[in-house]
């Protein structure tokens, strides 16, 4: 009797390996033979708790079970990284369980890691553009959701351009992101593409949205003049909308030069900006001859 207690494995390493089993039956018995080890953190993965491990392994209904036994109850838990759970399921690209935590913490999309970078930031480098437009559209200010930057002044924009997402690059610009915001290093999302192509397109972008604004205040114009005037006037709000959704066949098109570590810039003219890679995982996209790039290793 006495070796078996002492070998016996201790409730959160069982509710732990029950997560990883995708258990949701042996979770629940752990949990309610044990409820002080809802949220405990695990000291040997980066304190991570069962909640930041489900939405990893994108086991959505064990995530959900977790929230709906109280989890966040004492508030969203955060781990070493600064990364709330919701974070840690979008940047391993678990859209399902993303979704659903960023519909139960709507006030937690725009927090920040330890590098700055919030929930919006992370899809923007993993490429997932349909979680992107949802986290959009869950915050109370989009506007300040596409305007916030890391610690190196990047925003959303720059790492949808600098890790060539192109969906991305459409959903943000179309939501109203600035694509003349500069970092710290006086870089433009442009600037830092990840390709020539990429930048190509990235401006292009930007013409067209440009063009269909000026189209809808002329429109607008009219229709003021119409009214003015007494002339009825029948709006066409799903050609509007055709017109800004559009082209999602472009994405699909593979790029036609391979990705390269040097993004290069637009203008073939000018020396091409990098994107270096700190030893702390900061992504930094800026000129390589600037004072503070010096302390920076090119990511090979």
């Amino acid at each position: 009797m006495p070796a078996f207690h002492q070998y016996r494995i201790d409730a959160p390493t069982r509710l732990r390996r029950a997560i990883h089993l995708h258990d949701l039956v042996l979770v629940q018995r752990i949990i309610k033979s044990n409820p002080t080890c809802l949220r405990n953190p695990d000291f040997s993965d980066r304190n991570n708790s069962p909640l930041h491990l489900a939405a990893i392994l994108g086991h959505v209904d064990i995530a959900q079970f977790l929230v709906e036994a109280d989890h966040e109850a004492q508030g969203i838990s955060k781990n070493l990284d600064g990364n709330t759970p919701l974070m840690e399921a979008v940047d391993a690209k678990q859209e399902e369980v993303a979704a659903y935590l960023a519909r139960a913490f709507t006030r937690c999309i725009d927090w920040k890691n330890r590098l700055g970078l919030d929930a919006v930031m992370i899809a923007s480098r993993a490429g997932l553009a349909d979680l992107q437009t949802l986290l959009i559209s869950l915050h109370e200010y989009p506007s300040e959701l596409l305007s916030a930057v890391d610690i190196d002044g990047n925003t959303a924009l720059h790492y949808a351009s600098g890790y060539g997402q192109l969906k991305c690059l459409r959903v943000l610009l179309t939501s109203g992101a600035d694509p003349m915001v500069e970092n710290n290093f006086r870089c433009t999302p442009a600037m830092g593409s990840r390709t020539k192509d990429v930048g190509t397109y990235f401006l292009s972008l930007v013409r067209e949205i440009e063009v269909r604004k000026l189209e809808g205040r002329e429109r607008d114009k009219e229709m003021a003049k119409r009214q003015q005037s007494g002339v009825r006037v029948v709006s066409n709000t799903s050609s509007i909308g055709q017109a800004i959704g559009g082209h999602d066949d472009e994405e699909d098109v593979a790029l036609e030069h391979p990705p390269r570590a040097v993004f290069g810039s637009v203008d073939s003219g000018r020396q091409s900006p990098a994107r270096m890679r700190r030893g702390d995982g900061r992504t930094v996209f800026g000129a390589p001859n600037r004072s503070r790039a010096g302390s920076y290793e090119q990511q090979a």
